[in-house]
């Protein structure tokens, strides 16, 4: 919202390179999201886990497997697996190995997380956009 002109750009950039939202970023911007809400939760006093957790959502660090960071990364590729960002001709993130198996979260869990997850973002944006 507060640099529209240049983030048309790094979508530009995406459509045009077939790249990922984060690649575009650091081709067009020099950075990308992650490491701004890294930046916004140092600056804001976030714990040092909820910090590493918004760094490192794209690749969890080892010390993090199994913890906050490793189900941000997972939820992150289902937010996007499930179009819930509508962006047009979305990549879903890579999903790193150790921090899915860190997890360990089988099939039939996995079908519950999605099922969960469509059903309750659908309940936030309708809190979200009601009238009062």
């Amino acid at each position: 919202t507060r640099f529209p002109a240049q983030y048309e750009a790094v979508i530009a950039h995406r459509n045009g390179a077939d790249c990922d939202m984060l690649e575009a970023e650091r081709a067009v911007l020099g950075l990308d999201h992650a490491v701004v809400g890294r930046a916004l939760a140092e600056h804001w006093k976030f714990p040092p886990l909820i910090q590493r957790a918004i760094a490192h959502h794209h690749a969890p660090m080892a010390q993090d497997l199994g913890a906050i960071p490793s189900v941000v990364h997972v939820a992150d590729a289902i937010f996007h697996a499930l179009d819930l960002a509508s962006y047009a001709d979305e990549q879903v993130p890579h999903i790193a190995q150790n921090a899915w198996d860190s997890l360990a979260i089988d099939g039939a869990g996995l079908r519950r997380v999605f099922k969960d997850t469509e059903s309750e973002f659908d309940n936030a944006c309708q809190i979200l956009t009601a009238s009062s």
